[in-house]
Parts: structure tokens; sequence; C-alpha cells
């Protein structure tokens, strides 16, 4: 089970897990809100919108888990949309990415409250693997992150960036 990251290219082979936490576990806390309010690994398949996480640090090309911390400490990225995927066959990478880049586009300026073209945001995604696929995965999760690096700080719903 993972989900393939497509971002930049990726140099390493291997499953990226946050301090042995599960693809479906989840180690935050949460208020009643569903908000994290203190950090912990969060399975790649408990991921929720306007979750916070970093990636580990690890490069590798399947994430099954990550640290979700609250909005408020500076994070990789934001989750701002998910969506299951209708294709009857696991699409060639290209394919893959022009397609979760699309659909995640069409959800961004009504997360962030500002068109894509405006934004300081960029948009990547965890996708399904190959192997999660013949599993029955589906799921795609759209993220926000900052250009050139830069660590986002705080909630970028409706934050206008």
């Amino acid at each position: 089970m993972g989900i393939a990251r497509a971002a930049a290219a990726v140099a390493g082979v291997g499953i990226a897990v946050f301090a042995g936490t599960g693809a479906l576990d989840d180690n935050t806390v949460r208020d009643d809100s569903g908000s994290i309010t203190a950090a912990g690994g969060l399975g790649a398949f408990a991921l929720q919108v306007g979750d916070c996480i970093n990636q580990p640090d690890v490069d590798a090309e399947l994430i099954a888990s990550v640290e979700g911390v609250p909005c408020e400490t500076p994070h990789d990225f934001e989750v701002f949309a998910e969506y299951q995927m209708t294709e009857s066959a696991y699409p060639p990478q290209a394919v893959m990415d022009q397609t979760t880049w699309d659909r995640c586009f069409t959800y961004f300026e009504g997360y962030v409250g500002t068109s894509f073209g405006q934004s300081t945001l960029g948009i990547t995604t965890y996708t399904p693997s190959s192997g999660s696929w013949a599993e029955g995965d589906r799921e795609v999760s759209c993220l926000l992150y900052g250009y050139q690096g830069s660590k986002l700080t705080g909630s970028a719903e409706g934050s206008r960036l």
C-alpha cells in the first residue's frame, strides 16, 4: 500500500514512513472540529482536508505516512482537497500527473480564495501507486506548498495567498 509522490523527480526508491506510523494510522491529537492540535504520525490514508503536514526527510518514491502538525507550526504542505479517481485502469505516470493536477486545480480557488495565477502557492499531489491501485486505492490528496521551498505557517484556507 502506498501513495506515489507526484512532485519533482525522485532520486531514491523506498517507502517513507514517519515514526513507525502505518498508512491508515492517525497519531495526531485533533480538536472537535478535526483540526490537528498536537503533532503526530499521520498515515497517507488518514489525511483530511485542512491537515497541515511535513513530509519525511527521506527521499522516497512512496509515502506511507507523514508528520501531521497544527497549521500554526511551519509545515511543508496543506491538504486542500481529496477525491477518488474514476479511471478503470492505472494510467501512465504522465497522464496521472496531468489528470490529478488538472482536477486539483479546480478546487484551488474555492479553498484559497484567489486564482492560482494570483497566488503565491503551488499545487502537488499524493496519488495512488500502481501497487495500491491494484488493492483498490483511488484516492488523490491535493496539496498546497510555498514556492521556492518556503514553509507555510497558518492555514491557507481563505487566505488569498
